[in-house]
């Protein structure tokens, strides 16, 4: 009140008038507001909790609000509850069970916190803090789960699980519960979802959002514990997603009567349940608004307005102009957002906390939804096109290819002066999706063809030309060229084998398992050895003969012959001859023989604490190279010895 009073006199001075309203009055101070911020350059309230934050890993899958009201974040590598100064872990590991910390998905409900990793399902009691592994009927491990949700008043209090088999789980929020197939009776199988990706517990109806598209599932929501209820596939007429049955990856009702539906790099539409009138969102259409990505990762309802994760930062429906605006950090708009992966959200209040991959966690106030950034992009041409690189590849003539999020660039050998700035070309890209310039991997073959994995799916870039490979299959991940002279192509949907451009599916499915290919995991990396082709995937290592028939599958496990995490991201070979696994569960090394395979963790990497390594790339003296998310490590196999470069270090 005093700064006020003293204030007002001067503030009338330099004006010449009286401030005779109070509406007068706020819109000064708005003004001055708007113009402090401006001479500060801070016009955004975001906290961003990154690097030298504290929090140990910043590649956060998820949040969740505890009953006290403290945010837990599940990451790559633990879960952490934070008490707004420190970030506490909590310990998932069990007895008898994988140390796999890769959280997939994580839920709070009034009595636990539920965290699904890649190898199992824990839950943590919020009274008793006592920590239990969920088991199913057989007391199996419940791995492969991606998306956790609780179903409160009226759904019978209970859990569900949706899983990447496509099965659905449900089971009562105890300590001492058994998740079971659920929503069918005794004679009746649910549908082949391919993954379950997301769940929405709406109003009358519970919501899947799967790789196969949206289904609904309807009866009495009390009854749904113990089955006989329908799913009922969400179609409508937009033949550039087949109708709506192409891929879903998240799905919400809100408000009551309107569906919201974000695909996996098909857009956003929003649908009237009861008059199944529909709006498609997409970049390329009228009206898309900020709106500049095709993938939507995760949505959450704000009062009337929708947030929308995507893989170009955030954007929400404003129902004052039925548009789709921009709620971006400075530092995302610096790239226009591009490759910038939103793939958690969380209300907490009034603010928003969002986690865009591998760069922690952002806080974003109820002030930024007032303004609007217009954001300079800084750099030269021949500068790297974004910071996030998925391939590198040594070409013909020691020429260094780049795959990024933002296309392909290469330098070559005489221009990669130590010290100095490398000159960057870029291939010419003459396709529109900006999921295209995702890259995943690069690989030249004898021919100096260059075979290409994006966001949209493979292609072959030939003689200034790019060929896309049929059928069009999206997110391509690796690529591998066999002594056989077999090309295989690695997606999130599956293995493929190609033959003149056109890709032929290679099941992948364990011994007695049914033919069907659309609950396939997802295939991570690919290699060759011993005469055989070794499929690294989310679900383990596959490894098949020359007939492309099964030899053996390796999942997680606590034996030798198990991997220590599901997901089997990358696969070398040292000089030596030595077999090394990039999997969710840290670095191994593979020894046996082809009869009894053993995949043996590394003491020193663990001890360090480096258990997620999200890449690796071998020097010629046989030193392993790990790309993390603390930092670049260095591992001697021959000496045990780890040193691990962070930030401070450049």
């Amino acid at each position: 009140m005093r700064t006020a009073s003293v204030a007002t006199p001067f503030i009338r001075w330099v004006l010449g008038f009286q401030l005779s309203s109070r509406f007068e009055r706020l819109w000064l101070v708005a003004l001055l507001v708007l113009a402090a911020l401006a001479l500060s350059g801070q016009v955004l309230a975001a906290t961003v909790y990154g690097q030298g934050s504290g929090l140990p890993n910043l590649s956060v899958r998820g949040f969740v609000l505890d009953p006290e009201g403290y945010v837990w974040l599940g990451t790559e590598d633990g879960v952490f509850r934070f008490d707004g100064h420190r970030f506490e872990p909590l310990d998932l590991s069990s007895p008898g069970s994988p140390q796999d910390n890769y959280v997939s998905s994580m839920v709070a409900t009034p009595a636990a916190l539920y965290v699904a990793t890649r190898s199992g399902l824990h839950r943590y009691d919020w009274k008793t803090r006592q920590k239990r592994v969920l088991r199913d009927a057989d007391g199996g491990e419940l791995g492969s789960i991606f998306v956790l949700q609780f179903m409160g008043e009226g759904h019978a209090k209970s859990m569900l699980a949706g899983m990447g088999s496509g099965q659905l789980l449900t089971f009562a929020d105890r300590a001492d519960a058994v998740p079971r197939p659920a929503g069918t009776g005794e004679s009746e199988t649910p549908p082949a979802f391919g993954w379950i990706t997301d769940i929405n517990v709406a109003f009358e109806h519970v919501w899947l959002a799967t790789t196969q598209g949206v289904y609904a599932w309807e009866g009495d929501p009390k009854q749904r514990q113990t089955g006989a209820n329908a799913f009922t596939p969400m179609r409508f007429k937009q033949l550039e997603i087949d109708d709506g049955a192409r891929g879903a990856r998240a799905v919400l009702e809100h408000p009551r009567g309107v569906l919201w539906i974000g695909f996996w790099n098909d857009g956003l539409v929003r649908v009237n349940l009861a008059s199944g009138e529909h709006r498609w969102f997409h970049p390329g259409q009228p009206k898309a608004g900020a709106l500049r990505a095709t993938s939507v990762y995760a949505m959450v309802p704000r009062g009337d307005r929708t947030l929308i994760a995507t893989n170009r930062g955030l954007v929400y429906h404003e129902p004052a102009c039925d548009c789709l605006r921009g709620l971006n950090h400075p530092e995302w708009d610096k790239s226009d957002g591009n490759g910038v992966i939103i793939q958690a959200l969380m209300l907490h209040g009034d603010a928003v906390w969002a986690a865009p991959m591998g760069g922690g966690a952002y806080r974003i106030a109820p002030e930024d939804w007032v303004f609007e950034h217009q954001v300079k992009t800084e750099g030269r041409s021949d500068s790297l096109a974004l910071p996030i690189i998925r391939a590198l590849h040594v070409g013909a003539n020691r020429r260094l290819w780049i795959g990024t999020y933002g296309g392909v660039q290469w330098v070559d050998a005489d221009q990669r002066e130590q010290g100095q700035a490398w000159p960057l070309s870029t291939l010419p890209w003459s396709l529109t999706r900006t999921e295209s310039r995702f890259l995943w991997s690069i690989e030249e073959d004898p021919n100096h063809d260059l075979w290409l994995g994006t966001g949209t799916g493979f292609y072959r870039h030939s003689a200034g030309n790019l060929i896309a490979m049929t059928p069009a299959v999206e997110s391509g991940r690796c690529s591998l060229l066999t002594s056989r002279g077999r090309r295989y192509l690695g997606s999130i949907f599956g293995l493929f084998r190609v033959e003149n451009d056109v890709l032929v599916r290679i099941p992948l499915r364990r011994n007695g398992a049914a033919a069907d290919t659309s609950a396939d995991p997802p295939v991570w990396s690919l290699t060759e050895f011993d005469g055989e082709l070794w499929v690294g995937t989310a679900a383990g290592l596959y490894r098949l003969n020359a007939d492309e028939q099964l030899v053996a599958h390796h999942d997680i496990g606590l034996g030798p012959a198990d991997l220590p995490g599901a997901q089997v991201l990358q696969q070398r070979r040292t000089p030596d001859g030595r077999v090394w696994q990039v999997t969710s569960g840290g670095l191994v090394e593979v020894l046996g023989n082809a009869e009894r395979r053993v995949f043996a963790p590394q003491p020193a990497l663990l001890e360090a604490q480096v258990r997620n390594p999200v890449s690796i790339e071998v020097d010629g003296k046989g030193v392993i190279w790990l790309g993390t998310v603390r930092g670049l490590v260095r591992f001697d196999p021959l000496h045990n010895s780890v040193e691990i470069f962070g930030h401070s270090d450049g």
